[in-house]
C-alpha cells in the first residue's frame, strides 16, 4: 500500500493567489514489516521539511509523483514519474558466498546499479558507502547522491516497551535475557554459540540468564522478544560492512543496550559510539557479559541509546531538508530527466527490477542485506539456542541528565509514547548532552511571505 504526501504551496503574485503543486511524495513500503519504522521516521522528515519550505523553489506546476524505495529490489508504483533510492544494501562489503543473503555483492547485481542509476536521487547515511558509490557508477549518477542520516521512529512499534510488553499477544512469548535476531550466516551462527557459552559461564556462577539467536521473527513476535531483552547484540553479514543502523536505529529508538562489532566505516562508528557498545566481533560475548553484570553501565547505554535517537531525528531533518534543495535547484535549472511515465517503458519495466507488494505490507523474497524473508508471521522462527524460562525483568530506558556510575538519577517516565511528534522550542530534558543537528540550509524561495504549505 503506498501512502502519499501532497504539497500544494499558495504563492502571491501582485496580490493574486497562484497554486504552484510541488511533487507528490509516495511510500510504497509503507507497513512493510521490514522496512515499516524506516518509512515512518521518513515520511515525519519529508513532510518537516516540506513546512519549512524546502522545496519551495520548485518552479513547475505540473502533477509529478516522486517515490521513495527502500529495498534493492522494491517496487516503484507504476504511477511514479522519479523515484529516490533510499540506499540500504552493503554495497561497499566484499561479496558473500552464503546463498541465503539477498543481496550478494554490488558487482554481480547489473539490475541494482542499473536502478540506482536511473534515481532522481540516492540517500545513504554512510559517508564510506557514498565514497564507494561516487567511484562505481556513472559520473552523471555519481552527481546524484545525497548524505542522509538514518533515524527509526516509535510510532511504527505503536509505543515504548512498557505498552508492548502489556499486550496480550506478549504474554505467550518466551522472552530472553539476551537476543540476536536477523539472519544466521555461519560467523553468526558461530558468534551466537560463543555468547552461548558465555551466558553458560555466568550461570555457573549462580546468574539466571538466559539467550536465544531467531531467525525469521517479525511483526509483534519480534518487537515482544526485543523489549524483553536486557541486551541484544549485532554483528556483519560480510567483512567490510558497515553499521547495519536499519535494524539498530530502531533498537535505540525504544532504549536498548545494543552491543555490535566494529565496521567499515569509522565515521558512522564514532557517530554512533555513544549509543551503542561497539567491540571487535570476537569480544562481543564479554561485553554482553560486562552489561548483565552491571546494571548502572547497562542503564546508562540504555539512557544514551535514547537520546542518541532523538538526536539523530533532528540531525536528519537538515540533511533532508539540504537534499531537497538540491532536488527542487535541478529542476528548475531544466535538469530533471524524463519522467518515468513518459519513456514508453514496456509495461512491465516497474515489476522486472522488484520485488512486488502485497496488500498486507509484506514483500516475498529476502530483505535488504539478506536479513530473512519478509513474508512469515514469525512462525517459521530459527532458535540455536535454548532459553530458560522467566528472564529477569527488564528496566525501561529512562528521559533523564547523563547518569554517573555511582549514583544513577531517581526513575522519571518511561521514554517513548508513540508519538512523533518532538515541539523544539520547549524541549524536555534529554537523557544525555544532544548534539546540535547542522543549521538547515536557508531554503531557496522565490517565494514571498503569504507563501503556506498544506501537507497531507
Amino acid at each position: 500500500m503506498a501512502v502519499f504526501l501532497r504539497a500544494v504551496v499558495m504563492v502571491c503574485f501582485g496580490g493574486a493567489l497562484g497554486e504552484v503543486v510541488m511533487p507528490t511524495f509516495s511510500f510504497p513500503e509503507e507497513g512493510n514489516t521490514y522496512f515499516g519504522s524506516n518509512v515512518e521516521a521518513l515520511k515525519s522528515s519529508v513532510n518537516w521539511a516540506l513546512g519549512e519550505g524546502c522545496l519551495s523553489g520548485w518552479p513547475t506546476s505540473l502533477p509529478v509523483e516522486i517515490a521513495f524505495v527502500f529495498g534493492h529490489d522494491s517496487d516503484i508504483p507504476e504511477t511514479a514519474d522519479y523515484y529516490i533510492q533510499f540506499q540500504m544494501e552493503q554495497v561497499a562489503a566484499k561479496p558473500s558466498r552464503d546463498t541465503g543473503i539477498g543481496f550478494g555483492s554490488f558487482a554481480n547485481n547489473q539490475q541494482y546499479q542499473q536502478k540506482l542509476s536511473g534515481a532522481l536521487q540516492v540517500w545513504d547515511w554512510s559517508h564510506h558507502q557514498l565514497s564507494f558509490l561516487a567511484e562505481n557508477l556513472p559520473l552523471a549518477a555519481s552527481s546524484k547522491l545525497e548524505y542522509v542520516p538514518f533515524w527509526s521512529s516509535t510510532k511504527a512499534e505503536e509505543g515504548d516497551c512498557a505498552s508492548i510488553l502489556d499486550d496480550p499477544s506478549c504474554h505467550a512469548e518466551t522472552g530472553s535475557d539476551v537476543l540476536f535476531f536477523g539472519y544466521l550466516t555461519e560467523s553468526r551462527k558461530q558468534l551466537c554459540k560463543s555468547v552461548d557459552a558465555q551466558m553458560s559461564k555466568l550461570r555457573h556462577q549462580g546468574m539466571s540468564v538466559s539467550h536465544e539467536c531467531v531467525s525469521g521473527v517479525f511483526g509483534q513476535a519480534l518487537q515482544c522478544k526485543i523489549c524483553s531483552a536486557k541486551v541484544i547484540y549485532s554483528d556483519h553479514s560480510r567483512e567490510g560492512a558497515v553499521l547495519e543502523v536499519h535494524r539498530i536505529n530502531p533498537l535505540l529508538a525504544v532504549g536498548k543496550a545494543v552491543v555490535s562489532s566494529h565496521s567499515a566505516d569509522l565515521m558512522l562508528d564514532n557517530s554512533y559510539s555513544s549509543a551503542l557498545q561497539l567491540v571487535a566481533a570476537q569480544d562481543i560475548p564479554q561485553a554482553i557479559s560486562k552489561l548483565l553484570l552491571n546494571r548502572t553501565a547497562r542503564e546508562t547505554l540504555e539512557w544514551h541509546a535514547y537520546a542518541f535517537a532523538k538526536s539523530e531525528k533532528l540531525e536528519a531533518r537538515s540533511h533532508v531538508c539540504r537534499a531537497l534543495n538540491s532536488m527542487a535547484s535541478m529542476a528548475k535549472a531544466g535538469n530533471l530527466p524524463t519522467p518515468l511515465t513518459k519513456q514508453g517503458l514496456p509495461a512491465n519495466f516497474h515489476s522486472s527490477l522488484s520485488r512486488m507488494l502485497t496488500g498486507n505490507g509484506s514483500v516475498t523474497g529476502k530483505g535488504s542485506d539478506g536479513n530473512d524473508s519478509v513474508t512469515g508471521n514469525g512462525s517459521d522462527s530459527v532458535n540455536i539456542s535454548t532459553p530458560t524460562p522467566s528472564p529477569s525483568p527488564v528496566p525501561h530506558p529512562i528521559p533523564s541528565p547523563t547518569p554517573t556510575p555511582a549514583s544513577p538519577p531517581a526513575p522519571m517516565p518511561t521514554p517513548g509514547n508513540g508519538s512523533d511528534s518532538i515541539n523544539i522550542s520547549t524541549p524536555t530534558p534529554s537523557p544525555s548532552p544532544v548534539p546540535n543537528p547542522t543549521p538547515s540550509p536557508t531554503p531557496h524561495s522565490r517565494f514571498k511571505p503569504c507563501t503556506y504549505a498544506d501537507s497531507r
